[in-house]
């Protein structure tokens, strides 16, 4: 190295050049470490606004869809709600109007039956007025003054007489019970050839049979609404599920994203220090300044 004495008391250009070369490159080196720090700094600022708006986003997404959820089952409850009035006051008419027809079927019944017993009735009076064996009131007193001049003075006639007489009466009661009797057996096959030929009784039948047919039906409908509630609520349930474990995962990985990304950054910023910092005095000055 030359001396100041032989360079007239002044550093040689060389030596100045390194010096000046020396503090730019520290120059250099703080502004660089000052640029990364900004850097860094702006990339964690827009990296957390970026996390605050996604997590704003998810949350927002996540009230929208309890939020319609909730409008959906109110929905559904109302719907039940009015199909249930319906069913009730269908159910309400239909009980009203066959009633209404039960009471006019019982209407037609009796005057029906009416009318068959008046018919009977007059019938059987016309018979009566044109039966032969028909006595007359002066026949009726011959016989009974017959009877009178036949009745027998002494005690065991009377009570024989007592006795004829008791047992032809007891006769005489049988016979018009039995005549009675006949009668109505008359009157029942009548009515029930009548009623055989009633049109109301096909009716009642069929009216029957689609009550029947009805019943069924309607418990196929409430068995196939149950079944398509429980899918759905199945299905919602499923789905509530799945929703839940992809928060779950997505907030479990998204932890551990973070952990790794900030471990990522710390290495990184480390790694550039260490760089930084073993880099040989004056590698950033131009080649043809070092020697």
């Amino acid at each position: 190295m030359p001396s100041l004495k032989r360079c007239g008391g002044k550093r040689p250009w060389s030596e100045h050049g390194r010096i000046r070369s020396f503090r730019l490159f520290l120059e250099t080196e703080e502004a660089r470490e000052r640029v990364l720090e900004e850097n860094e700094t702006r990339r964690a600022l827009a990296e957390r606004e970026y996390l605050v708006k996604l997590r704003e986003a998810h949350a927002a997404e996540r009230e929208a869809t309890l939020q319609r959820r909730s409008l959906l089952h109110k929905e559904m409850l109302l719907q039940w709600k009015i199909d249930a009035s319906k069913r009730a006051v269908a159910d309400k008419s239909h009980a009203k109007r066959e009633g209404w027809r039960e009471e006019k079927i019982a209407e037609r019944e009796d005057a029906r039956t009416r009318r068959f017993r008046e018919t009977e009735f007059l019938s059987t009076m016309r018979s009566r007025a044109m039966s032969p064996g028909r006595h007359s009131d002066e026949e009726i007193a011959a016989e009974g003054s017959l009877e009178q001049t036949q009745k027998p003075q002494s005690p065991s006639e009377m009570q024989a007489f007592q006795r004829t007489f008791e047992q032809t009466q007891r006769q005489k009661r049988h016979a018009e019970r039995e005549e009675r009797r006949r009668q109505e057996e008359d009157k029942k096959e009548k009515l029930e050839q009548l009623k055989g030929k009633d049109p109301s009784v096909a009716e009642v039948l069929r009216m029957q049979q689609w009550r029947k047919e009805q019943e069924a039906k309607k418990e196929r409908i409430e068995q196939a609404r149950l079944e398509r509630e429980l899918l759905q609520e199945k299905e919602k349930a499923d789905r509530l599920s799945r929703d839940s474990q992809r928060e779950e995962t997505w907030e479990r990985l998204e932890k551990l994203r973070r952990e790794k990304s900030l471990e990522r950054d710390i290495k990184r910023n480390e790694a550039c220090i260490s760089r930084s910092r073993n880099l040989p005095i004056g590698t950033g000055l131009p080649v043809v300044l070092t020697y």
